[in-house]
Parts: C-alpha cells; structure tokens; sequence
C-alpha cells in the first residue's frame, strides 16, 4: 500500500458487499411479508434502484455496512421474535451497528417498540433474570461507561 496514494478498493469492496446483502434481506424480507418470489425479486431491484443507494453503495463510506448490520438485526428480530436466542443475536447485531455508525438507531427502537406493543418485556434480553444477572445490571447502570457495560449485559444475560 503506497501511504501517498491510498487505495480504498478494500474498503468499496466492503461497501458494495454490504449494499448487495443489504438488497438481498430486502429481498427476503419482502418474500417473507408476500410469499411471492416476484415480490422478493422486486424488492430486492428496488432497493438497488435508490439514488443514494447508487451513490454511497460502491464508495468506502462505513454507511451500506451499518445498514446491512442494523437491517440483518431487523430481519433477525422479526423472524426470532418468539425466541430469546434470536433477540439476542438481533440486538448483537444492532450493537455492532452502533458501533459502527451512531446515527443508525431506528432499528433497535422500531424492534423495542414492537416487543413493547406486544407486551413481550420478558422476552427482551437484557433484562436481568437471577440475582447475578440483576447485580451486574445494576453495577452496569452506575458506571461511567454504562452504554457499553448495558451492553455487554444485555449479550451475557442470554447465557444466565
């Protein structure tokens, strides 16, 4: 790698795979909704068609691989969403997201909304079980880095 002229094409590369995968859990998520194979096909061709899709999709921007991750926690939230285990895989993903880029936070909003609208609290992850889990929530709320203490709370407490 020559420091005068950097080359991103690693970094394009990882964009333009997360706008295909991106365009493909469209795709699902549409044959999921439909359980049309046309619908999956046209969903998937329609998120390929945004202009900003065409013009963040292929440059190394971290935006295509934040949305990927946020919307494959989406799509694992609504597909899991009687399930523990999968609740907590969608909300691993939606953390690596936000990691990743702050700004995406509507997908673990919209998913906390729908499991609150359904009156299904017992089933959010993080929300301590025994008394372990409920000591350590509460010595992760204290901390000066609670976001990240909250969240790796919230991925242990799977386990518990």
């Amino acid at each position: 790698m020559n420091p005068e002229s950097p080359s991103y094409s690693t970094l394009r590369t990882v964009s333009v795979l997360a706008t295909l995968a991106t365009s493909a859990a469209c795709g699902l998520l549409a044959f999921w909704l439909s359980g049309s194979w046309l619908a999956g096909a046209t969903g998937a061709l329609i998120w390929l068609g945004f202009p900003v899709v065409g013009a963040f999709g292929p440059t190394d921007r971290s935006d295509m691989p934040t949305l990927a991750l946020a919307f494959a926690g989406l799509l694992v939230a609504y597909r899991y969403r009687r399930s523990r285990v999968g609740l907590g895989m969608a909300a691993l993903l939606m953390v690596l997201s936000f990691f990743y880029k702050q700004q995406f936070v509507a997908a673990p909003v919209a998913v906390l909304l729908s499991l609150a609208s359904e009156k299904k609290w017992r089933q959010l992850p993080g929300l301590p079980r025994s008394p372990a889990a409920a000591a350590s929530w509460r010595s992760a709320s204290s901390s000066s880095s609670s976001f990240v203490a909250r969240t790796f709370c919230c991925i242990s407490s799977l386990t518990m």
